[in-house]
């Protein structure tokens, strides 16, 4: 009771220190508010196309221009010979912070203008002008969509695609029709915040059971050194680093570094990080330790059979 008038006050301190520091470091968690404009989307099932929202589609040959008709899904009819670059364009009125314009071209080759300055290409080797550009298709699919950061006067001017379409037709319901692919606009502050946001979520709870396993360990070797070998601390630090695995495999991110695996990483590490947690138990289950050693192998079992 004596230490009661001493112990009260460093709780009350170390709470107060504390609040502000979780807060600091849970701030990055939450991103900031996303300011998104779809400038091109196509209609979702069901509902009626009304065009595209201020754009303007069109074919541009030497200045010669010829407007492309609406198919009433998204896509336009009207070019003068298969394989042919269209354009289209739109007066851009929206506002965004470090603005960022994402094109969702999958195969196709783009070039983009502003006030018909080139923004961005990918053909730098051709006559990159509108109205003399022959772009061709993408040998391949885009894994993400072309990002382009604006200049930060981009209020007012005139944004101008150029887009690449087959020679060949890739269906036979599409024949002589071109698809704009998606645009949107987006502010760049946004999106950064929310793959800060993102990683934050990710490493914190790593972080936190990292350093739990750092401590047992810790314990353990400490332990060793004063003479008992307690092999149930390296145990419970075996599950913490599943766990701690299971929790890395979630991330959004995590397919980047390893590729596409043939089973889910992060249920398997659970379910490894359960068997031992069970393995844990057993050492302490006295009378009862045959029975929780069966369950555990049996769930050792299951869970590698899971793969």
């Amino acid at each position: 009771m004596k230490q009661l008038p001493k112990t009260v006050p460093a709780l009350l301190i170390s709470i107060f220190l504390c609040i502000p520091s979780v807060l600091a470091v849970f701030s990055y968690t939450r991103p900031m508010e996303d300011v998104t404009y779809p400038l091109f989307q196509y209609p979702e099932d069901g509902q009626e196309w009304e065009g595209g929202d201020g754009w303007k589609f069109y074919t541009n040959e030497k200045g010669a221009e010829t407007e492309l008709t609406s198919n009433g899904f998204g896509g336009y009819l009207g070019l003068s010979y298969p394989g042919q670059t269209f354009y289209y364009s739109r007066i851009l009125a929206e506002e965004a912070q470090s603005p960022m314009l994402k094109i969702e071209a999958v195969n196709r080759t783009v070039s983009v203008f502003l006030d018909d300055t080139l923004i961005y290409t990918d053909c730098q080797d051709l006559d990159n002008r509108i109205g003399y550009l022959n772009l061709p298709m993408l040998e391949y699919d885009r894994m993400e969509p072309i990002t382009i950061s604006l200049p930060p006067d981009y209020v007012g001017k005139t944004l101008t695609i150029a887009q690449s379409s087959p020679v060949v037709s890739e269906t036979l319901t599409d024949a002589g029709t071109v698809w704009p692919s998606g645009v949107t606009l987006y502010c760049g502050y946004a999106y950064e915040s929310g793959l800060i946001a993102s990683s934050s979520k990710t490493m914190l709870p790593a972080a936190l059971l990292f350093a739990l396993e750092l401590f047992l360990l810790a314990a353990f070797l400490w332990k060793a050194f004063a003479g008992h070998f307690s092999l149930q601390l390296p145990v419970l630090a075996l599950a913490v680093l599943f766990q701690m695995c299971s929790v890395l495999t979630r991330a959004d991110y995590f397919f980047r570094y390893s590729g596409n695996l043939p089973f889910d990483p992060s249920d398997l590490l659970f379910h490894l990080s359960a068997g031992t947690l069970l393995l844990f138990l057993t050492l302490y289950a006295g009378r009862l330790r045959p029975l929780f050693l069966a369950v555990t192998v049996l769930h050792w079992g299951l869970s590698l059979i899971h793969i």
